[in-house]
């Protein structure tokens, strides 16, 4: 692009306070998202550069909301286009921008981008739907498990430890909210990132954290399917093995 996407007139009026205006500017980016040409990881790397920017100015708790919603329901557009690669580009690219910029987030600001990951994988989640994209599906729980066990496959650059911690909890919530009943496709796939870091994470508080993070109530009905598939085994645990020569602390 010959100018930076960060400085065109659409992206500043996405948090004009006239909706008619930011209306108009989202159906702008959205047709330009949608138009059928490849984007390069760079084109969409200056896009959510300035997104971010546009999130960052976002004062006040309602506008801030209203934002990141209308931020994640980008993806729903791409993830309808025959070719997946604007989807996976753009989702690559928002992850590499919060990693990239989450370490310089001040406490004011940290919840309106805490919201705006929430409702990024909720909105990646909605591939959930009848009948299922399995494909997008498998490359967002690839993309997550990327990111929780810091496979440089995806995104190129490190993943803060604070981020990797909301992934998880922002994962169990909305995997706890889907109904258990219809929502029955690849629950094993689904709780992988959680049982692969449980097994091989990093550290021991990530890998406790996972651990956690897969005894809670609400992914119990998950979780025992995954049990008979060979996946997660309740009874053993799978922490004990990672932690041979990592200091445990001082004794009782």
């Amino acid at each position: 692009m010959s100018v930076g996407m960060e400085q065109t007139p659409f992206l500043k009026d996405l948090v004009c306070s006239d909706r008619k205006l930011r209306e108009k500017a989202l159906e702008s980016l959205t047709k330009y998202l949608t138009s059928g040409r490849q984007f390069s990881e760079l084109e969409l790397l200056k896009i959510w550069k300035g997104l971010f920017f546009c999130m960052w100015h976002t004062d006040r708790p309602v506008p801030q909301q209203r934002l990141a919603r209308e931020l994640a329901a980008l993806l729903q557009p791409l993830s309808s286009l025959a070719d997946s690669s604007p989807y996976r580009t753009f989702l690559i690219a928002f992850w590499t921008t919060m990693c990239r910029e989450w370490p310089g987030i001040d406490a004011l600001r940290l919840d309106k981008f805490l919201r705006l990951v929430r409702f990024m994988i909720r909105s990646s989640l909605a591939n959930l739907g009848s009948p299922p994209n399995e494909e997008l599906l498998t490359f967002d729980i690839d993309l997550i498990d990327d990111m929780l066990m810091e496979r440089d496959t995806r995104i190129r650059t490190p993943v803060p430890d604070g981020l990797k911690y909301h992934i998880m909890d922002v994962w169990v919530d909305e995997l706890g909210s889907l109904d258990q009943e219809s929502d029955s496709w690849g629950r094993t796939e689904l709780l992988s990132p959680l049982v692969t870091v449980e097994k091989k994470g990093k550290n021991k508080t990530i890998r406790g954290r996972a651990s956690d993070a897969l005894e809670d109530e609400r992914l119990r009905p998950w979780a025992s399917e995954a049990t008979k598939t060979g996946a997660i085994d309740i009874d053993q645990g799978s922490n004990g093995s990672s932690d041979e020569g990592e200091w445990g602390g001082l004794g009782d």
